[in-house]
């Protein structure tokens, strides 16, 4: 993610050229304030991510809306203005923008004029976040692919094999990355409403280990308001069938599902991982596309192709995907990925034969 600046010389710098109204794409859903408003011909459509994460931790993160999906159902009428807020305050009429938005929790409103005379108008508004690292929504789920995977419950490996973030601490086997036999670790920072007596118990896998706070857990723990570490490893075997889950009980309650509002996850030290890349090319080189996980600060991100260093414009894309050209070679080409929180596993790229 790209460091944000002030939300005022953003908005200035957003393109205000109005692009052809093009037509509704499936995928997306107008603004809330649209589909409420009988006979409406007017939807607003804001495409954006719902989250940023301040990885430089200066406060701010750079973010990327567009209103190019909105449109109107009059033959005849284009959308002739998009006029964009943040928390109310105005900042531009345009297509797109990029808002420098602080970290914390605002919406992102859209207000749509037609070409009528006079013109009819719609309001719509996102709600988005800024996250600091260590305060991620979600839980981070991590993979590790092992013949014995009760031989590393009590010492996991140093690099998973794949990684993602789960909304709350529950998943299906069947969405998990991995083909069993695999080690898969939760974990997460919940957010305790009250302090209390806690009990937190696993599920699914052949065998589990569950720590709060750093400490092995088995039983009652009382722990104060606030965040609480949770960490569980689950042991996957072929025979496995069961959801992974994790559940919580407040005193003499009864068991129950985290709320997925009260999982956050902490990447301040997270190894950057490959979840997929581009495998193969033609010899003259070729484009390539990774998923993953920690491709953090994105200006420090280096990847390695073997004796080539790849770094700054060179690589482009996310936290969590990397898109870069891989120069001309014969064979196989070993690569790996590098951040100021270390390495990644290596992947291996082959080239065809011309």
């Amino acid at each position: 993610v790209v460091p944000g600046s002030s939300p005022a010389p953003l908005a200035k710098m957003a393109a205000a050229v109005q692009a052809p109204v093009p037509a509704p794409a499936p995928a997306l859903t107008p603004a809330p304030e649209a589909a409420t408003i009988a006979d409406q011909p007017l939807h607003a459509v804001i495409e954006s991510d719902s989250l940023a994460v301040d990885y430089d931790g200066d406060g701010m993160e750079t973010m990327h809306f567009s209103g190019a999906a909105s449109y109107t159902d009059q033959t005849g009428r284009t959308i002739s203005r998009r006029q964009w807020d943040l928390d109310g305050s105005s900042m531009a009429d345009a297509v797109w923008i990029d808002i420098g938005i602080p970290k914390g929790d605002h919406v992102v409103g859209l207000t749509i004029s037609d070409s009528n005379t006079p013109p009819e108008s719609l309001s719509g508004g996102k709600k988005i976040k800024v996250a600091s690292p260590d305060m991620v929504p979600g839980a981070l789920a991590l993979y590790y692919a092992a013949a014995n995977p009760a031989a590393l419950l009590d010492a996991p490996l140093p690099k998973p094999d794949r990684a993602a973030v789960a909304a709350g601490m529950i998943q299906s086997l069947t969405a998990a990355p991995l083909s069993a036999p695999f080690l898969a670790v939760f974990q997460a920072r919940v957010v305790l409403a009250a302090a209390g007596q806690y009990t937190f118990t696993a599920g699914g896998g052949s065998a589990t280990r569950l720590f709060l706070n750093g400490a092995l857990a088995n039983g009652p723990v009382n722990l104060p308001a606030g965040p609480a570490d949770v960490e569980v490893r689950f042991a996957i075997g072929a025979a496995n069938a069961d959801s992974l889950r994790v559940s919580y009980a407040f005193g003499a309650a009864p068991a129950a599902a985290i709320p997925a509002s009260q999982v956050f996850h902490d990447e301040t030290y997270l190894l950057p991982v490959v979840n997929t890349f581009t495998a193969q090319g033609p010899a003259q080189g070729f484009p390539v596309d990774i998923s993953g996980l920690g491709f953090f600060p994105r200006n420090q991100v280096q990847v390695m192709l073997g004796s080539h260093v790849l770094q700054g414009p060179e690589v482009t894309g996310t936290a969590t995907s990397l898109h870069f050209n891989a120069p001309a070679g014969t064979g196989e080409m070993p690569g790996m990925i590098y951040t100021p929180n270390g390495s990644s596993l290596p992947f291996l790229l082959k080239y065809t034969a011309p």
